[in-house]
């Protein structure tokens, strides 16, 4: 009822004592760990119920305590509370650590203890290292790679200590330097080899080999400092060869009038302010003979050591001059001997207590901790490390940067609706940097969309990396998605982990200034945020990463002013938890702000050509099945996959069973694993009760935990059991790491368990697994982190470890007291059969889909869609009559929806039909690189007349294909040059033109490549000119062209003269247009990235035409309708 400072018991009372109030210090916390009926009980009635007066009380709590400590008053209610400050609580509602100070002594041992925490462990560690490589005689060289490998692999460091070390810039910089005395005997002490320069001079039978250390100078000392001891000389003076310069930093230090030589060359400098002095110190009553000799040693003068000190009676000789020793070590050493190791050893008890209480948590926390590997880890080796740093920081910081080639290579493989929405978005970007675009491309699966993914972020990164302003360490578009498994697919981050969104929380809450800060610099730079696998993304978590960008960017904009691209399939099921971003928008805060909601801002583009699948009806039906238009043929086509049961031939499949129930699921897996041959290992999962709280509530808390019943959503995806069989198909459940493709989803073969036993019972538990994964480049990291284990265990590389996991769950976030549940495991469940929900996201070689009636259509959907063959589709029973979802009807109302925000291409119309003749121009910048962009761009294919300028070409090379003709072309000579046109003409019109004409003019200033080709009344002109050629020279062409007797004329061509401009070159172009009755088809555009128009169409007639778009290029092609 008071707050009391407490001494402990003295020694007489404690002996005295010791068993009475042991008894009563374990009455008094059995009762506050099980009584719960104590919330309105006093102090008084407290001590009633423990049958204790208060004296007893005091003296139990006493004869515990080891110093002096405050005891707080407190109700009994409260002795679970930590210590806390009122005051500071109403500021800084968060955990506090907080005591009274009564031994100042022992706030200094806490913070230095808490300064070196992670390295108490490390010390006896290295101390074991060390033992072993003593009782092993190896070579010092290996010794030092045991104890570096021992370092590297269990050392903790900040990142700024990191930097320093690899930088090699000392951590700290003192005004007083240390200098160590060896003072072990001369047998163990470490003597360092001469540096090979001077070992060359030596005679060749010379044993001089060793270097000079500070004994060897101190016996060698001028006779001036013959009464100076060890001490005296290491701590006041400087050495140095005669012809060397003392180093820069210590010259400051030097007194310059106390400058002393001895006959061999040796330089003497006194400092002007000592050293600290180091050296090892021995215990009297441990090793009394190395104790006496180190102080006549370091202490008293000497000039030959092994006469003077190691062939004498070292005891007699200090014993003799032990005023002198005494008075010289007083100036060093502060403390008495016996002192000092009083407190060292108490040092020693404190840490030693302090660890036996550590291990004794860890034992009650994870008893799997006890259990020893069967075969040693080969940890990392710390040569392998360093011969692999600089490839693996290369391929981490441009893992996301395609090469040119590959770059081009994906655009050229892009079918025409990727392509047409490419370029639209590139054309938006180009234009308007700081545009904000919303949009949804909708797609089945298998139409492209993870191609789309990468062409877009490679596009508009490339866009803006041209600017040299920005940082090109930070990103210029984010990548996500809401799972796991479908963020590694496009290399990109979880939607929870990229925006700090806490997971299974309704109110998200405000950022830390710290990482709120750190996240808006990361994200400075970006322009577009893609989302992949929109369907399964919630209105409500939709919502909140509008809410976190705003916050971020400081924008009351939606989404923080940033372009948003969502990506997906909404005929796949919805969220598990949370309602679709077409469901209900009645709460919709958008409503009353914008007059629609959040994802009503979104415009839509469809994809629908399929790329992954090449079975025209087996397409046809997946994508009628998705949108509710199943016809007769449809059906039969799906009712020729139904068996009875799964055929003989699926033993080599092994097809993944997807069912709708868990329980249907459980059933399988075991019936699927009792048919594998071999040995079934049982996996048990360890959980210790974490929190503050009786033992009543920890016991029932643990009892929930481990009950059979018990839901993987309720225990954060961590099973309880796991039944482990060699050749088992099995998947994870947590995102292990996201980077390394070790994700929630990602399954495979288990092919070895690494077993575990328990010193004390022998016990043996599985401690690691290791997964043959169906995705090969899942794991790369870890298995390059466990590669030394790989060669000595004779692994196979391919296999990847699963290592136990640790997860925190809670029963109720609500409850009275704040207790969780820790547990390790494996993150894993049996996948010989899946849920069509879990399923959702991925595709599979074989699957097998259990049918039943009155199933829903989405769902069978969702399940067929996994297979990418219908070859290896195999449908259980028969093919079901189906129902449709209350959702169904809100979808469908959303996809007419869909029909009046669609998005139209800004240049899909190039590729539609026509009555009009189309021409197209292009600057390619070399034909053979591009040629494939060339002919894979429906664009340029669906027209009549390609013109291309600055094509590279050698008349060896082949430019026509089966459907252009290439009629007129200037190529380089001999070598390739930033020069050469030529005209193609599609196949069905290219008998008209009769007439074609090629010639290129080269000066010294550059050259212009002129190719033509004329019917009885059409004139086509195709031009490049270099920057430099003369513009006087364009004379004849334009005269030429002017005299012509064709009906119609068309020049197209990069001219390099911006008709932008207005200059004395623009206007001199400009009149020859005008001359030859010629008139600008393209003015006022920009035809480059730069946004100068230097490539134009001119003709003697009205047409249509103006400016593509191009990714490939820093010229954009232009096109004529006429």
């Amino acid at each position: 009822d008071k707050t009391y400072i407490l001494s402990p018991l003295p020694d007489l009372l404690k002996e005295k004592y010791d068993s009475i109030n042991k008894h009563n210090n374990k009455k008094i916390k059995t009762f506050l760990s099980e009584e719960i009926n104590i919330e309105n009980c006093n102090f008084q009635e407290f001590l009633l119920q423990i049958n204790l007066s208060f004296k007893e009380y005091m003296l139990a709590i006493r004869s515990s305590l080891s110093r002096h400590k405050v005891i707080y008053r407190r109700e009994p209610k409260d002795a679970w509370t930590n210590n806390y400050s009122p005051k500071l609580l109403s500021l800084f509602r968060s955990n506090q650590d907080i005591q009274f100070i009564l031994d100042p002594y022992a706030v200094c041992t806490y913070v230095i203890d808490y300064i070196n925490k992670s390295e108490n462990g490390m010390s006896s560690a290295t101390k074991l290292i060390l033992n072993q490589t003593k009782e092993g005689n190896l070579p010092l060289k290996e010794k030092l790679k045991k104890i570096s490998n021992l370092h590297y692999n269990n050392s903790e460091m900040s990142v700024q200590e990191a930097a320093l070390n690899i930088l090699q810039i000392p951590m700290s910089v003192s005004s007083s330097v240390v200098k160590f005395i060896p003072t072990n005997t001369p047998e163990e002490r470490v003597m360092i080899v001469k540096f090979e320069k001077e070992l060359k001079k030596l005679d060749s039978n010379s044993e001089d080999i060793i270097d000079k250390n500070i004994l060897d100078y101190y016996s060698e000392r001028p006779k001036k400092l013959e009464r100076l001891c060890l001490a005296d000389f290491a701590a006041w003076y400087e050495t140095s060869q005669t012809n060397k310069a003392i180093e820069k930093n210590q010259t400051d230090n030097i007194d310059c009038n106390v400058i002393l030589k001895n006959s061999k060359t040796i330089t003497y400098r006194k400092r002007k302010t000592d050293r600290i002095i180091r050296f090892k110190n021995f215990s009297v009553n441990k090793d009394d003979y190395n104790y006496y000799r180190t102080n006549v040693m370091l202490f008293w003068p000497w000039r030959d050591e092994r006469k003077e000190i190691l062939r004498t009676d070292i005891y007699q000789v200090f014993e003799k001059n032990i005023t002198k020793i005494k008075r010289n070590r007083q100036r060093y050493c502060k403390f008495e001997d016996e002192f000092l190791e009083s407190i060292i050893q108490r040092l020693e008890d404190t840490r030693e207590n302090d660890e036996d209480l550590r291990n004794t948590y860890l034992k009650a926390k994870f008893k799997i901790d006890d259990f020893i590997p069967d075969e040693p880890h080969a940890e990392t080796d710390i040569m392998d490390t360093i011969l692999g740093t600089q490839e693996e920081f290369h391929i981490v910081s441009n893992q996301l940067k395609m090469t040119e080639d590959n770059y081009f290579e994906i655009i050229s493989s892009l079918n025409p609706e990727q392509r047409d929405y490419l370029l639209h978005l590139a054309n938006d970007f180009k234009t308007n940097e700081h545009t904000q675009i919303f949009h949804f491309i909708s797609g089945p699966a298998g139409t492209g969309k993870s191609r789309l993914i990468q062409s877009v972020y490679q596009t508009i990164s490339r866009i803006f990396w041209k600017n040299e302003t920005l940082n090109p360490e930070l990103p210029i578009v984010l990548l996500t998605a809401p799972t796991g498994k479908a963020s590694y697919a496009i290399n990109g981050s979880t939607i929870h982990g990229l925006f700090r969104i806490p997971i299974n929380r309704k109110v998200m809450g405000d950022l830390g200034a710290d990482i709120s800060n750190s996240l808006a610099t990361k994200f400075s730079q970006v322009k577009l945020i893609i989302i992949d696998e929109i369907s399964m993304v919630s209105e409500e978590l939709f919502r909140k990463v509008d809410q976190r960008l705003r916050h971020l960017f400081k924008e009351n904009l939606p989404f923080g002013g940033i372009s948003i691209l969502c990506l997906g399939d909404f005929n796949q099921l919805p969220p598990v938890q949370g309602k679709p971003l077409y469901g209900s928008i009645s709460d919709d805060p958008y409503i009353e702000i914008f007059r629609r909601p959040l994802w009503h801002l979104f415009d839509v583009y469809k994809l629908t050509q399929n790329m992954r699948q090449n079975e025209t009806k087996f397409i046809t039906a997946l994508n009628n099945l998705g949108e509710g238009t199943l016809t007769e043929d449809d059906i039969n086509f799906f009712k020729q996959r139904c068996y009875e049961k799964l055929p003989d031939k699926t033993k080599i499949e092994k097809p993944i069973q997807l069912f709708y129930t868990n329980k249907e699921v459980a059933e399988w897996n075991e019936t699927r694993l009792n048919e594998i041959p071999g040995k079934c290992y049982m996996s048990y999962a360890d959980n210790i009760v974490i929190g503050d709280g009786p033992s009543t509530a920890k016991d029932s808390l643990l009892k929930w935990a481990v009950d059979k019943k018990r839901k993987l959503n309720d225990t954060e995806n961590m099973p309880q059991t796991i039944s482990l069989k060699i050749e088992g198909r099995y998947m994870i459940l947590k995102n292990i790491n996201v980077e390394d493709g070790l994700v929630n989803g990602i399954s495979g073969i288990l092919k070895k368990i690494d077993f575990g036993t328990n010193s004390d019972t022998k016990e043996k538990r599985p401690i690691r697994i290791w997964l043959q994964l169906e995705n090969i480049s899942s794991g790369q990291k870890i298995r390059m982190r466990y590669k030394q284990l790989i060669r000595i265990k004779n692994i196979k590389e391919d296999l990847t470890p699963i290592e136990l996991s640790i997860t925190t769950f809670r029963r109720n976030f609500n409850s009275e007291y704040n207790l969780a549940i820790e547990r390790k495991h494996f993150p894993l469940m049996v996948a010989e059969g899946l849920t069509i929900h879990k399923s959702q996201g991925a595709t599979y070689d074989s699957v097998a889909v259990k049918t039943f009636k009155n199933m829903k259509q989405s769902l069978l959907y969702v399940a067929l869609s996994r297979a990418k063959s219908s070859s290896k589709l195999y449908i259980i029973k028969d093919f079901p009559v189906l129902s449709r979802s209350n959702s169904f009807a809100i979808l469908q109302n959303e996809k007419r929806r869909w029909e009046t925000c669609m998005l139209i291409p800004k240049y899909k119309f190039l590729r539609e039909k026509r009555v009009e003749k189309q021409l197209v121009f292009h600057n390619v910048q070399s034909y053979n690189k591009h040629k494939q962009e060339v002919w894979n761009n429906e664009a340029f294919i669906k027209s009549d007349f390609i013109l291309l300028g600055e094509t590279w070409t050698l008349q060896s090379d082949d430019i026509s294909n089966n459907v252009f003709t290439c009629l007129s072309r200037v190529d380089g000579h001999m070598k390739r040059q930033a020069n050469g046109c030529c005209c193609l003409v599609s196949n069905k019109i290219s008998k008209m033109f009769q007439e074609w004409h090629s010639s290129i003019i080269i000066n010294e200033k550059g050259s212009l490549s002129i190719s033509s080709i004329k019917s009885k009344e059409l004139l086509i002109v195709c031009v490049y000119k270099s920057p430099n050629f003369p513009i006087n020279s364009l004379d004849s062409l334009f005269y030429n062209i002017k005299t012509d007797d064709s009906k119609n004329k068309i020049i197209a061509g990069d001219f390099n003269i911006n008709i932008n401009n207005q200059n004395a070159t623009t206007s001199k172009f400009r009149q020859f247009i005008t001359q030859a009755g010629l008139s600008l088809i393209n003015e006022n555009e920009s035809t480059t990235d730069s946004k100068s128009n230097i490539d134009v169409i001119a003709t003697n007639f009205k047409g249509r035409g103006g400016a593509y778009e191009s990714v490939t290029s820093f010229h954009k092609p232009i096109w004529l309708r006429f």
